[in-house]
């Protein structure tokens, strides 16, 4: 038995670690281009970029396992069936449920692995990989001008250049609009030719330009027409220095980001919880005293008692009465208002309450999904190897469509699942192990149906079933 553990084993590692590969590079490339016009462009170098790739890479190790580990095995059944390696097995006396030993232990273990790095090692590559990547998107792009384009990274200036050499950086038609005292484009510098240069590391850029002109509008405090002064200046050589220290690529504070709740291990998440519930209890602890204030009556009072009024202009009824008409149009303004005031004050609260919830559904959810993905593991293994034992199609064709199948199945009902838990449609626990639930007694199917060798995906077996129900038709119908 341990010489077919091993040669099972064999030929389940090849196939998991290349398509664990595989899968991590996909969604890395998907995830990657939604930043992709943000990243490009920003001269920081191969090791920021290389960081930011290697962190990312980490953080979609827990999403890429159960899909790696449901392609192995599909691929290495399918290949053992395809071959008759199985088969084989099989006549020898060993059940398919013994062949899954090693595979199944293997699964079990990448369980315990996936949630410790979910848990412990994921809210640290997160922080780190979500500050670098707001670092790089906050940089501004690397200095370059554009034919006939105005440049606005500067600060304080828009620049724009007819034709710059690649090589010789000599630039021809210059135009530049200073915008440094905040007037508009008063100041405008134009100039034939130039060429730039940067100084001190990149800290400077050195502007030269020949034969132009430097045109100011001066405009008064007091806007009047006669007031305004012009001023034309010519230069045969002009030099301009612009900072460039907006340029630098600057961190920042790693702590700040750590309130966010992917940053955060499953007792963070218990503790952030338990004090979001606590500050929600104290809200509606002092919602009811609150609201008292908004609340007034108007009782039986001594000063009506003591009115010479005549008392059938009165209707006495319990402890209130009905008021002569100016005070029951004062009583009617003032109830309006509160009326008013405690719909408002209400709406306010149902908001912060209706937040609270959100917030905290958030928190617990994703607590939870550090423990279905790792479920998914193993859930993703009872799927795979017997429905590769079913198929017997090894290789990357039909292993891989099928696994892409279930996998978008799984994350559809995760997703979907997820969005419910954060509105309060349904049970966080419901919500977040449903997908894990249906795909697992999906599994218990496919494994039943692999130790019974049935011909489930056999399209001749479904050839004839069809030639059966259309000859029991046609007897029927004649």
């Amino acid at each position: 038995m341990r010489k077919i553990d091993k040669l099972v084993f064999k030929a389940f590692a090849g196939p998991f670690a290349i398509t664990f590969c595989v899968v991590v590079f996909i969604f890395l490339t998907q995830f990657l281009m939604n930043y992709f016009d943000e990243l490009i462009g920003k001269d920081l170098g191969f090791v920021v970029y290389a960081r930011l790739i290697f962190y990312f890479s980490l953080t979609m190790t827990p999403v890429a396992l159960p899909l790696a580990i449901l392609l192995a095995c599909l691929i290495t059944f399918g290949n053992l069936g395809e071959h008759f390696e199985l088969t084989a097995i099989k006549s020898a006396g060993i059940s398919l449920t013994r062949v899954l030993y090693p595979m199944l232990f293997f699964s079990i273990a990448m369980v315990f692995v996936s949630f410790w790095f979910n848990n412990n090692l994921i809210p640290k590559v997160n922080l780190k990989a979500y500050s670098l990547l707001y670092d790089i998107r906050q940089k501004k792009p690397a200095l370059d001008f554009k034919d006939g384009i105005f440049y606005n990274g500067i600060p304080n200036y828009s620049i724009k250049v007819k034709h710059k050499d690649p090589e010789t950086q000599e630039l021809s038609g210059v135009l530049i609009y200073d915008h440094s005292e905040g007037k508009g484009n008063t100041k405008v510098i134009l100039a034939d030719r130039g060429y730039m240069e940067t100084l001190n590391d990149g800290s400077y850029l050195k502007l030269t330009l020949f034969d132009g002109n430097m045109y100011n509008q001066n405009k008064p405090k007091i806007r009047r027409k006669n007031n305004e002064q012009y001023s034309k200046m010519e230069f045969a050589k002009n030099e301009i220095m612009f900072p460039l220290q907006s340029f630098d690529f600057q961190r920042t504070d790693e702590n700040l980001f750590k309130p966010h709740r992917v940053m955060n291990n499953v007792g963070e998440l218990n503790t952030k919880v338990d004090s979001f519930r606590a500050a929600k209890s104290k809200l509606q602890g002092t919602f009811i005293n609150n609201i008292k204030s908004f609340y007034s009556y108007n009782l039986k009072h001594e000063k009506f008692l003591k009115r010479n009024i005549d008392t059938e202009a009165y209707e006495k009824k319990g402890d209130f009465y009905f008021f002569d008409e100016s005070d029951e149009k004062n009583i009617l303004r003032t109830a309006t208002t509160q009326a008013r005031n405690i719909k408002s004050f209400t709406n306010a609260y149902s908001e912060q309450m209706i937040n609270r919830d959100k917030e905290i559904a958030s928190h617990v959810v994703e607590k939870y999904k550090k423990f279905t993905f790792a479920v998914a593991c193993l859930v993703m293994f009872l799927i795979g190897a017997p429905l590769g034992a079913i198929i017997k199609k090894g290789g990357l064709g039909v292993p891989v469509l099928v696994a892409i199948m279930f996998f978008v199945f799984y994350h559809v009902m995760s997703i979907t699942g997820e969005k419910l838990a954060k509105e309060s449609l349904v049970s966080i626990p419901q919500a977040m192990w449903t997908s894990n639930v249906v795909l697992f007694i999906i599994g218990l199917f496919f494994l039943y149906k692999a130790r019974r060798d049935s011909a489930l995906f056999d399209g001749d077996y479904y050839r004839v079933l069809f030639d059966k129900a259309s000859n029991l038709f046609k007897g029927i119908k004649s």
